[in-house]
């Protein structure tokens, strides 16, 4: 068995695993404490391992919470878990040889060194108007990124390291589409009892969104379905190169593609993106197709291979998007007119739109007092909440409008 396979599977273990224990605090409390000191001890034995097993998280576990523990108010996740592990084993490391972290002698650093300092300035900045509490609080996701330094070590002692991480990522993309299509066919379907153990699932542990839409479409939306942009790139770039050896002449080179591995990936990442209806990620994807039509007619000065790409590209963007209309209205059919597992579980409408709206000109306004350095981290807004959860206005700083909201801190 390949070791792709094997991460794929073990990526479904564990998830099952999360979805069976969710319920029971008990259990996902005590598998959250096994986990924790077995990455641990790895991270002693076999660092590079522990690195990888962090970064496998990340690339599929959405937010982090397939298992967590609460303690008051504050809740452990097992991303924080992993991470503070891993971080404590490399200090450990670090000590015991002797070493300064390799990125600190390394040139790269004078590149990531400003946005350090900007962070920092943010949490001094807010801890000039709010209490250390309420700018931890804000500020605590940005310390994920001191990953970078371990990571760093583990990239330059281990030579090995990235074609590991290409697997690693390889079989996490093959995840989440194999989540995504599973979780379409069970939602059109509306499956009795497992349709709602899922929508109650992904919720509660903040693993994604789900909800019908026109035409047979529904949103399939994991927060680790970002990692299908950059393999959307790879792949396209895989078709590239391959329909290049097969010298095929336009319009030829239609026939071709439908014999390549990599048009069919390319294909089951964009199936992927479209389940998720996210319009953010589809702009993204245009305007780097744009990006990557200019640099390769630019460096190729072919400009009819380019074409042959971006043709295959369209005819697996069309297919996939008739498939899902037409899959999704005939799983609708089989399931019968809106079903009353899809009117229970989704008759609070989508408020996230209109939320959105509400949040601009409290944001705008606020990034106007202190447009280029921000208000710093711990920063609040008010604004009119139409959500069935926080109906009424709120006050808070978690916001969704990420670039305005950390334009309005830093």
């Amino acid at each position: 068995m390949k070791k792709t396979t094997k991460i794929f599977l073990a990526m479904i273990g564990i998830t099952l695993l999360s979805a069976l224990s969710f319920q029971f605090a008990v259990l996902h409390s005590t598998l959250l404490f096994i986990m924790t000191i077995g990455l641990f001890g790895l991270a002693l034995w076999k660092f590079e391992y522990a690195v990888l097993v962090l970064l496998a998280e990340l690339f599929f576990g959405s937010k982090g919470h397939l298992f967590w523990h609460d303690v008051d108010e504050t809740r452990i996740s097992i991303r924080m878990a992993l991470f503070g592990v891993v971080m404590l084993a490399w200090l450990i490391d670090r000590l015991r040889r002797k070493k300064l972290p390799q990125l600190l002698k390394h040139k790269a650093f004078q590149y990531i060194l400003p946005f350090f300092i900007i962070l920092a300035y943010a949490v001094f900045n807010g801890l000039q108007n709010y209490s250390v509490a309420q700018v931890f609080a804000d500020a605590n996701n940005w310390l994920y990124v001191l990953i970078v330094f371990p990571l760093f070590d583990v990239a330059v002692e281990h030579k090995h390291f990235f074609t590991k991480l290409s697997t690693l990522f390889k079989a996490a993309i093959a995840f989440l589409i194999t989540k995504a299509t599973f979780f379409f066919i069970v939602f059109a379907l509306s499956v009795p009892w497992l349709t709602e153990l899922l929508y109650h699932f992904e919720r509660q542990t903040g693993g994604g969104q789900m909800a019908p839409a026109a035409d047979g479409m529904w949103r399939i939306y994991f927060w680790s379905e970002l990692f299908l942009i950059p393999a959307f790139f790879f792949a396209l770039h895989a078709l590239h190169n391959r329909l290049k050896k097969t010298k095929a002449s336009y319009p030829r080179s239609s026939i071709v593609y439908f014999q390549t591995k990599e048009f069919y990936v390319l294909a089951a990442i964009v199936f992927a993106l479209v389940l998720t209806l996210f319009r953010s990620f589809w702009v993204g994807v245009l305007v780097g197709v744009g990006v990557w039509f200019i640099v390769a007619v630019y460096k190729e000065k072919k400009i009819i291979q380019v074409i042959q790409t971006l043709t295959a590209l369209v005819v697996s963007a069309v297919l996939v998007t008739g498939f899902v209309g037409f899959a999704g209205q005939g799983l609708a059919k089989i399931a019968g007119a809106r079903p009353e597992i899809q009117k229970e579980l989704f008759s609070a409408g989508e408020p996230g739109v209109q939320n959105r709206i509400n949040q601009f000109m409290p944001l705008a306004i606020q990034i106007k007092q202190n447009p280029v350095l921000g208000s710093g981290f711990g920063t609040q807004i008010t604004y009119d909440s139409i959500d069935p959860r926080t109906r009424g206005q709120v006050t808070t700083s978690a916001l969704e409008l990420g670039w305005l909201d950390m334009a309005m801190e830093i």
